[in-house]
């Protein structure tokens, strides 16, 4: 008799410590997608970014950009065009158009819990979860 009178609160804590895992994990990914979770504004994005191996880009206020070998599936872009934030899936994206090559490409908007925003694109196939990153330029100023 003692089980069955404490079971109904095993199954209710149960309950809870399943949904406490499912919204942990959904909230997981859309700050890895880059949901609506932690909106992000163009104005957020304005300023200098880089990458691991000399990739650089630079959004302006005035919506054009600047790119020194900004990945593009397996190639790396350079030239200059003007830029956008759009959204896929959910998503938001970083669109670029490059003005020379008359074509366009998008990198991924990631905001980490911790609101900091980074940009990515998927490396060979998007399954396989491989990312090249451009983080922040980080501005410093002596004073």
């Amino acid at each position: 008799m003692i089980a069955d009178r404490h079971a109904p609160r095993g199954r209710l804590l149960k309950a809870a410590a399943i949904t406490v895992c499912l919204l942990l994990c959904t909230a997981g990914c859309w700050a890895v997608g880059g949901s609506n979770l932690w909106p992000v504004q163009p104005s957020e994005l304005v300023g200098t970014w880089e990458g691991p191996s000399g990739q650089r880009l630079l959004l302006e206020a005035n919506g054009r950009f600047a790119a020194v070998k900004v990945p593009s599936g397996s190639d790396a872009l350079d030239g200059t065009g003007r830029w956008a934030v759009t959204s896929l899936s959910g998503g938001k994206l970083v669109h670029l158009h490059f003005e020379e090559q008359r074509f366009g490409t998008s990198l991924h908007i990631q905001r980490r819990p911790n609101l900091d925003i980074r940009l990515f694109e998927f490396i060979g196939d998007p399954d396989g979860g491989q990312r090249l990153y451009l983080d922040r330029k980080q501005v410093h100023i002596d004073g």
